[in-house]
C-alpha cells in the first residue's frame, strides 16, 4: 500500500505558510501610509526656497560669479557687455508670486539657472532691463507705495525713481537709456507718464490725459514712440504715442473694437509690434 503524497502534517505546515503570507501581506498594507508619512516623496520644487541651493555656476559655464544676498540666496551677476549680448542670450526676467509676496527673478534655460534677485517682506513686480543691460528698473512697494526703482546689476545698488502715493508701475527703457515711461494713477485714472533719468528733481512729463484707462507702455527701439493699452473707446486697445508730434499724437494701431489687447511688445529691429488678444474666443 502507498504512502499519500500528503501527510496531515504536511498539510498542517502548508496551511500555516499560507497563514504566515497572508499575515506579512496584511500588516505591509497596514504599515504603509504610516510609513509614507514618516518618509514622504520628494515633490518638485516650483521655486527656489532657502533650503534649497540654487546650482552653482560650474553648471552654467557662461554664468558670472556667484555672491550671495544678505538672505543668503545666491545671486548670478547677468552680463552686462551690451545689449545685443542679452539679446543673443534671451535672458528672461521675470516677477513670481512666491509665499506672500512677488519677488524677481532671472533664468535662461542654457546660461542661468531660475535665480533670485530679491527677497524681502514686499511685493517687487514689472521688472525692464536698460537697453546696455546693465540696470534693471522695476516697481517695488518697500516704501509702503507703489514706486519705481532702477537695480544696478553690477554693484546691486538702487535708486528710487518715484515717490508719490499713487501707483507706479511698468516702467519702460527708452533706447538711450535716459528716459522711463510708466503707468500710474493721476486724477484716479490710469496714465502714462515720462520721467528723465537725468535729473529725477524733475516731475514727470504727462504722457497721455483720456477718460479711459492707459497702461502698458512699451518704447518703440527707434524712440520716437510708445505703444500702450488704452480703453478710451470703451474696449482695451493698443494704441500709439508719437513724440515727435503734439497734435494727433496717438493712432490705434490694432482698431479692433470687438475684442481685448494686452501686454504690447517691439521686435528688435522696431518693425513688428506685438500684443496679445481675446479676437478668436481666447
Amino acid at each position: 500500500m502507498k504512502k499519500p503524497l500528503l501527510t496531515p502534517t504536511k498539510i498542517a505546515l502548508f496551511l500555516l505558510a499560507i497563514l504566515a503570507i497572508l499575515n506579512l501581506a496584511f500588516f505591509i498594507k497596514a504599515a504603509l501610509p504610516a510609513l509614507r508619512q514618516q518618509n514622504p516623496p520628494a515633490q518638485p520644487a516650483l521655486l527656489t526656497t532657502a533650503k534649497t541651493p540654487l546650482p552653482t555656476p560650474d553648471a552654467y559655464p557662461d554664468s558670472k560669479s556667484q555672491v550671495a544676498d544678505d538672505a543668503g540666496f545666491p545671486v548670478f551677476n547677468l552680463p552686462t557687455a551690451n545689449a545685443p549680448e542679452l539679446d543673443q542670450k534671451g535672458i528672461i526676467v521675470m516677477a513670481l508670486q512666491d509665499g506672500n509676496y512677488s519677488h524677481l527673478f532671472v533664468f535662461h534655460p542654457q546660461y542661468l539657472p531660475l535665480t533670485r534677485l530679491t527677497n524681502d517682506a514686499w511685493d517687487d513686480i514689472t521688472p525692464a532691463v536698460s537697453p546696455d543691460g546693465s540696470r534693471l528698473a522695476f516697481s517695488s512697494r518697500r516704501g509702503g507705495s507703489w514706486d519705481i526703482y532702477i537695480l544696478n546689476l553690477a554693484d546691486k545698488s538702487l535708486t528710487q525713481v518715484t515717490q508719490t502715493p499713487e501707483y507706479d508701475a511698468a516702467p519702460t527703457w527708452s533706447p538711450d537709456g535716459q528716459w522711463l515711461a510708466y503707468e500710474s494713477y493721476v486724477d484716479d485714472n490710469l496714465e502714462i507718464l515720462v520721467k528723465s533719468l537725468a535729473d529725477l528733481s524733475q516731475p514727470a512729463l504727462r504722457l497721455t490725459n483720456q477718460s479711459g484707462p492707459d497702461y502698458s507702455p512699451a518704447w518703440s527701439p527707434q524712440g520716437r514712440e510708445i505703444a500702450f493699452i488704452s480703453a478710451r473707446n470703451g474696449k482695451e486697445e493698443v494704441w500709439l504715442a508719437s513724440l515727435d508730434q503734439s497734435d494727433n499724437r496717438f493712432t490705434n494701431a490694432s482698431n479692433d473694437g470687438d475684442s481685448r489687447a494686452s501686454n504690447p511688445s517691439w521686435s528688435p529691429d522696431g518693425k513688428y509690434l506685438f500684443f496679445q488678444s481675446n479676437r478668436d474666443g481666447d
